[in-house]
C-alpha cells in the first residue's frame, strides 16, 4: 500500500502555488497546468453515453453579461462548438460540428453530410486548390461529370477553322491534328434567293428567301485522321440555297447536311414566300439543329396623295435568318408609285442575305431579286 501511494505521488503532484493549480508540475504557469513526461492526458467524463459533456470557456459576469463558449460531446454525433451570450445575434449552436466519421460543419444545424459542409458564404485570401493544382491563368473550374473537379480553359476548344463558300460542291478537308481526340462542329446552309414582281396593274407580289438551316454536333475523333466539308452557296438568280455538309471519313461514317434556304417563287397564280432549310444527319445521334427561318412576303398600302391622286406603297419582304443566327437575313426595301398616273416617286432596293445562311430580300420595283448568304462551316478543336 505505501509504495502504492508513492507511486502515485510521484506520478501526480498536485501543488498549489500562488493560486495556480498543477498536476504533475510543481511550478505551474496557468490556473490549472496538466504535465507529463509522456502522454498528457486530461478527460471530462459523464456517467452515461447519452449524457452532454461539456467544457465551458466563460467570460460572463454575475449578472449574466458577456459570452460562453462551449466545447460540447454532443452524445454520439460528435463534438459541437456552441455560443452563449446575452446578445441575442451572438448565440449560435452550430458555429463548428466535428464528427466521429471526420466530416466538419460550420454554421450547420444538421449533422454535416460532407467532408466539408458549410452554410453561408466562404472567402479565402489564397489560392483555391485541387489535388494540390491552383490551377493556372484564365482557367476556371470545372466538373468532370463523375463527382470529381478539374481546372480547364473557359471554352472547352482552343482553336478554330472557318469554312467558307468556294465552288458549288467543292470538298473541302480537314485533318484532325496530333493530340486532338474530340472536337465541335457547326454548319450552316446557303439561303434562298428573294424575289418581286410587277404584274402590271395594281398587282404585285413578293418575298424574302428562306435561310440555310443549322446543324452541330459533338464529336471523338482520331488524330491524322480526315473530315471533307462542302459549304452551300447562297441562292442566285431565282435558285435555292446549297446545302453544307460534313463527312466522317472516306467513305463517310456519319454525315451532318444543313440545308440550303428555298428561293421565293411565282408558280403563275400566286406568289411563295421562300421557306427555311432544314437539316439531318447519317450514322450518329448525337447533333442538334434549327432550321432557317422563312422570308417575309411583300405588303402593299395604298393612300390618297391628292384629291384627284393616289399611290402604293410597297414594303418588300425580308429574307429568313439562317438558323440559330440573327440578322443575316436581307432587309427588304420600300418602294412608292402613284397609280393614278403611273410614276415611281420612291425605290429603296432591299439588300442580299448575309453569310451564313441569309435569305435574300424582296427587291422591287420591276422583276428582281436578291442572293440568298452563303453557307458556312466551323470546326473547332
Amino acid at each position: 500500500m505505501k509504495k502504492m501511494v508513492a507511486l502515485l505521488c510521484s506520478l501526480i503532484s498536485f501543488v498549489s502555488f500562488s493560486q495556480n493549480v498543477g498536476v504533475g508540475t510543481t511550478t505551474p504557469n496557468a490556473r490549472l497546468e496538466v504535465k507529463d513526461t509522456v502522454l498528457t492526458k486530461v478527460k471530462v467524463s459523464s456517467k452515461h453515453y447519452l449524457d452532454t459533456s461539456q467544457l465551458v470557456l466563460s467570460n460572463r459576469l454575475n449578472d449574466l453579461l458577456g459570452t460562453d463558449m462551449i466545447l460540447s460531446s454532443n452524445r454520439e454525433s460528435g463534438i459541437r462548438v456552441i455560443a452563449r451570450s446575452d446578445l441575442p445575434q451572438n448565440n449560435s449552436d452550430s458555429i463548428l460540428m466535428i464528427t466521429p466519421s471526420g466530416r466538419v460543419g460550420i454554421n450547420q444545424q444538421a449533422l454535416p453530410a460532407y467532408t466539408l459542409d458549410v452554410n453561408g458564404d466562404v472567402n479565402t485570401t489564397g489560392a483555391l486548390r485541387v489535388n494540390g493544382n491552383q490551377g493556372a491563368s484564365g482557367q476556371v473550374l470545372r466538373s468532370n461529370g463523375n463527382g470529381t473537379m478539374t481546372w480547364g480553359d473557359m471554352s472547352e476548344f482552343k482553336n478554330y477553322v472557318i469554312y467558307n463558300y468556294t465552288t458549288a460542291g467543292a470538298l473541302q478537308p480537314f485533318t484532325i491534328p496530333a493530340g486532338i481526340t474530340k472536337i465541335k462542329v457547326e454548319a450552316w446552309g446557303g439561303g434562298g434567293y428573294g424575289t418581286y414582281i410587277f404584274l402590271g396593274g395594281l398587282e404585285t407580289a413578293g418575298g424574302g428567301g428562306g435561310g440555310g438551316g443549322y446543324i452541330s454536333g459533338y464529336f471523338d475523333v482520331t488524330p491524322s485522321s480526315v473530315i471533307n466539308v462542302v459549304v452551300g452557296g447562297g441562292g442566285i438568280s431565282s435558285s435555292d440555297g446549297g446545302n453544307s455538309r460534313v463527312e466522317f471519313g472516306s467513305p463517310a461514317t456519319k454525315t451532318l447536311t444543313a440545308n440550303g434556304g428555298i428561293r421565293a417563287s411565282w408558280n403563275g397564280t400566286y406568289f411563295q414566300i421562300g421557306t427555311g432549310g432544314g437539316f439531318s444527319a447519317t450514322g450518329t445521334t448525337n447533333y442538334r439543329g434549327v432550321p432557317g427561318e422563312n422570308g417575309y412576303p411583300t405588303t402593299s398600302i395604298y393612300e390618297q396623295r391628292t384629291s384627284t391622286e393616289f399611290i402604293q406603297k410597297l414594303m418588300h419582304g425580308d429574307g429568313g435568318n439562317g438558323g440559330n443566327t440573327n440578322y443575316t437575313g436581307g432587309r427588304g426595301g420600300i418602294s412608292v408609285r402613284n397609280i393614278t398616273v403611273p410614276a415611281t416617286l420612291q425605290n429603296i432596293n432591299g439588300t442580299n442575305g448575309a453569310v451564313p445562311g441569309g435569305g435574300g430580300a424582296s427587291v422591287g420595283p420591276t422583276l428582281g431579286g436578291s442572293n440568298g448568304g452563303n453557307g458556312m462551316v466551323i470546326i473547332y478543336y
